[in-house]
């Protein structure tokens, strides 16, 4: 199987160093329990679609029709700690998904449906996993709100060497004020 086989790709909003390292801390000062596996802070994002192991051809048209859309900058306002206990996850979000972001989303569904794309049942929820493997029960908490000033989007290619998964930005757009 070829790398371009075996590597899963995705769309995703990626923080810069400095907010990633805001994340981190947030999550850690929120997370009283020690027993979680914290994501590393250079890992952190929000993923918007999940394309999956995607030929070179398919991942052509993603991109083309990345380069074709017109979103505004926008800022994330990380407020709450919150768990999906089947999944034994920990993540950071939103009160409120900002408008810009909702309609970023919308459009790659809708055009990436053009090439085939099956978009998941379940309805978009942006969220940062900051820690795997917790077996307790946390209730959604109040944390120290991280700014995060959203200016572009990112396709990565995500490759499991056995040990862990690694990121790659393959391509980012910027967002425009249009």
């Amino acid at each position: 199987m070829s790398e371009q086989k075996s590597a899963r790709y995705f769309f995703a909003l990626w923080p810069d160093d400095k907010t990633a390292g805001r994340l981190y801390k947030a999550a850690v000062n929120a997370i009283k329990i020690a027993d979680c596996k914290f994501i590393q802070a250079s890992k952190l994002h929000i993923t918007l679609i999940y394309l999956g192991a995607v030929d070179a051809k398919y991942l052509e048209q993603a991109q083309k029709i990345a380069d074709q859309l017109h979103i505004k900058p926008f800022k994330l306002q990380i407020s709450r700690l919150n768990q999906w206990r089947h999944a034994h996850l920990l993540w950071l979000g939103t009160e409120n998904a900002p408008k810009e972001l909702i309609q970023l989303v919308d459009h790659l569904k809708l055009k990436l449906k053009e090439i085939g794309y099956t978009s998941e049942k379940r309805i978009f929820i942006p969220h940062i996993t900051v820690a795997r493997r917790c077996h307790y029960d946390h209730t959604s908490t109040k944390i120290e709100p991280v700014e995060w000033q959203v200016k572009d989007f990112h396709l990565v290619k995500s490759t499991n060497t056995g040990q862990e998964s690694v990121y790659e930005s393959v391509a980012s757009w910027p967002l425009l004020s249009r």
